[in-house]
């Protein structure tokens, strides 16, 4: 029942979080998303009242009705976890405030009467209020981008009207600009190939002879030069770019001197330039855009600055689009990793793991379908942290035999232990699962404090990761619990023998925090069966994690038929 509830719990969680996720990114903007954030984390967590507190102002929030939001209560909430707050009509309420992140100050409030908040809760709204900092990041990117496109589109206008004489010339303008910005609001579109777009419609609309475009340290787009002189220009910086950029607006030079400034340029010389700076967001320069004619007569205009200069702020669209995208894409792939991932160790979670089970018992029943190779095979990589000593697990022998003096069960046939045949159609393989439980571990946070007891977990963690083969999938179940996923033995001797071999590995002595500590763990191993269940497969594993400690813990036991009524 206890294992049914941890596993409704975390189904729930993630829902929450998904639904959390889905409505704040459908915002259209900051104060939609607020206002979202703050509903959708009152209904969460079943409470009265929810806000969005930033920068020491409540921006969003419900719960108090007609009455007057008490502010100055959910400000002090947010510097005192004690504190409470007084909702009309309900009585007294806790509240739980989460910071939103380190870019943007604020918090995500909630207040219930009633029962206390459970952990499980705390860690959801803590993952609600990430994603919601990140959210706002991204809407406010998204709003300096949309400010930046009407600024741009306003200097097309401009743009437009002034060549609104030249018709062959506007057409031409219309078209390249309508690719350009075709280009930017396509996601798939590289942004080297929209810099070399717009360098090379300056070139071209403005007829000149040169057009460099320089965005950063790296990126240097060219029209009009040889490969030479590119690989010059690539290399080194102008004098005229580089005081556009230094003085933020147009500089313009109708009088080169024969050879100064521009000999990478190649013959004939440059005799006019015109430099435009790139500014990201209207006042950050990150580049700029060089025009140049070698034609003696040639004067640039104020036309035809105006024209660079609507060229320049589209190079500066094109980079913040691209930035966007991409921060709103890892705002995305991070909340995704967080639901299916264990926030302390970085292992599988218990729904990824269930997931990964589910698989692989599909495919052990249907041999010619593909296997469940999307299943997480390692974590993030946790390593030593705060002064651990940890050393790698020795690698696995698929067909090694139990170490002497290893606590475990004798040899098994191809028939597991309540006699139903474990090998499957997949070539004389099976599914097993080890279910792992760390003795004692109350008595280590008592003794030690939780922070060894935590970087105990993240050490058991990274000594089962290394253990075990390529392919099977390690994951944190809750608390001490641990499981890992055996996709392809054998049978249940070879499975034993890796149980045994991790036994050895989780339970080597280690340093953490200054504090000598020698774990003791509890192995239960279990192998799937035809019309087994991920459930089934789980809960035969625990009854044999159930017999390991019952025999007196650190122990290897193996599941055999009665061991449920034992248990009983």
């Amino acid at each position: 029942m206890i294992r049914d509830d941890l596993q409704s719990l975390t189904a729930w969680t993630t829902q929450q979080l998904v639904a959390f996720l889905g409505s704040v990114s459908a915002a259209r903007d900051e104060t939609a998303a607020m206002q979202s954030a703050a509903e959708g984390v009152a209904i969460a967590a079943d409470a009265e009242v929810g806000a969005v507190i930033v920068d020491g102002v409540v921006r969003s929030c419900i719960g108090f009705g007609r009455h007057r939001v008490p502010a100055d209560a959910l400000l002090a909430a947010c510097r005192d976890s004690a504190a409470t707050v007084e909702i009309p009509g309900a009585g007294r309420a806790e509240v739980l405030a989460a910071e939103l992140g380190r870019n943007r100050p604020g918090h995500l409030l909630t207040a219930r009467v009633g029962a206390p908040f459970a952990a499980a809760e705390r860690g959801m709204i803590n993952a609600m209020a990430d994603v919601l900092g990140l959210a706002l990041d991204v809407l406010s990117a998204l709003e300096s981008e949309r400010a930046a496109r009407q600024l741009s589109e306003q200097h097309t206008r401009q743009v437009t009207e002034l060549l609104r004489t030249l018709r062959e010339q506007r057409q031409l303008t219309l078209s390249r600009f309508s690719r350009i910005q075709h280009l930017i609001a396509d996601r798939d579109c590289p942004l080297e190939q929209v810099l070399d777009e717009i360098t090379a419609t300056a070139g071209e609309l403005v007829e000149c002879d040169v057009s460099v475009l320089r965005v950063g340290p790296d990126s240097v787009s060219t029209y009009g030069l040889d490969d030479a002189a590119a690989a010059a220009v690539r290399s080194g910086a102008d004098e005229l770019g580089t005081r556009a950029e230094r003085c933020g607006i147009p500089v313009v030079d109708n009088d080169v001197a024969v050879g100064s400034g521009f000999a990478c340029f190649g013959e004939p010389s440059i005799r006019s330039a015109l430099a435009v700076p790139v500014l990201l967001r209207g006042s950050e320069t990150i580049g700029h855009l060089l025009l140049a004619s070698r034609h003696p007569d040639h004067r640039f205009t104020t036309l035809e600055e105006a024209l660079a200069t609507s060229l320049a702020e589209h190079a500066a669209l094109a980079v913040q689009d691209a930035q966007t995208v991409d921060a709103l894409r890892k705002a995305l792939s991070d909340a995704q990793h967080r639901a299916s991932h264990d926030p302390l160790t970085g292992l599988a979670n218990r729904a990824t793991f269930l997931s990964a089970l589910e698989s692989a018992l599909a495919h052990q029943e249907s041999p010619e379908s593909a296997p469940g190779a999307d299943a997480e095979t390692s974590s993030v990589e946790v390593g030593d942290q705060a002064g651990d000593q940890v050393d790698a697990a020795p690698g696995l022998d698929d067909g090694a035999s139990g170490e002497a003096g290893v606590p475990g069960e004798e040899s098994t046939d191809d028939e597991s232990s309540d006699g139903r045949r474990t090998r499957s159609p997949r070539g004389g393989e099976t599914t097993c699962v080890l279910y792992i439980d760390l003795d004692y571990f109350k008595q280590i946070n008592d003794t030690h404090g939780h922070l060894v007891g935590d970087q105990l977990l993240v050490v058991t963690a990274s000594r089962l990761r290394h253990g075990v083969r390529e392919g099977d999938v390690v994951a944190r179940l809750g608390g001490d619990e641990f499981a890992v996923l055996l996709t392809s033995v054998a049978d249940e001797q070879q499975a034993q023998a890796i149980a045994q071999r991790l036994y050895l590995a989780v339970t080597r002595p280690a340093q953490l925090h200054g504090e000598s500590v020698w774990p003791s763990a509890s192995f239960g191993v279990a192998a799937a069966v035809p019309d087994d269940t991920p459930i089934s497969v789980i809960t035969r594993a625990d009854l044999a994690l159930y017999e390991a400690k019952r025999r007196g813990r650190g122990q290897v036991a193996v599941y055999r038929a009665g061991m449920g009524e034992s248990a009983a």
